[in-house]
């Protein structure tokens, strides 16, 4: 059966063992829930960062260009390396996660697509971009929504993206 869902943290990095957490503020417990996101494959540059031996399994460690951490089974990291290309420990893909009993790892599905590559940016260069877009000021309109066309909004992100220089939507 397909992961429907996967636990992250905090910080964004994927769970290898949801165990319950608590905090104890104010003397009470209370538990501290996950962050269960939609299992959607992705594509994302990740570079092995280290392994570790638990009592049933043995994982390794990959963490994209934010610093998010996500975890991969042994098993799958067997299959990645008869089909994907490295390049000094860093691997660009299509990936998503995969549960073996109560764990979740991260699985590589394939290379990306010439598409999925023009795509990939980091979170601070999306912000940038994002600070980069003049869009001039218009009176709200009675239902409170400002409607911008998606065709206008991705041009203006791959302009700012690629010259760096404000630009208007």
């Amino acid at each position: 059966m397909p992961v429907t869902e996967a636990p992250y943290d905090e910080q964004g990095n994927l769970i290898h063992y949801p165990k319950t957490r608590y905090t104890y503020a104010n003397g009470v417990r209370t538990e501290i829930p996950y962050d269960w996101r939609l299992n959607e494959p992705f594509t994302a540059t990740l570079k092995v960062t280290g392994f570790e031996r638990g009592r049933s399994a043995a994982r390794f460690f990959w963490a994209d260009q934010d610093g998010h951490e996500f975890p991969m089974f042994l098993k799958d990291l067997d299959q990645m390396l008869m089909t994907a290309d490295f390049t000094r420990g860093t691997v660009t893909g299509r990936w998503d996660v995969a549960k073996r009993g109560e764990n979740y790892g991260l699985r590589y599905l394939g290379p990306a697509d010439d598409a999925d590559q023009a795509l990939l940016v980091t979170r601070a260069e999306l912000v940038h971009a994002l600070a980069q877009i003049d869009i001039p000021e218009m009176p709200l309109p009675a239902d409170g929504v400002i409607t911008l066309s998606a065709e206008s909004l991705a041009d203006a992100l791959v302009e700012a993206l690629t010259s760096g220089k404000k630009v208007q939507v």
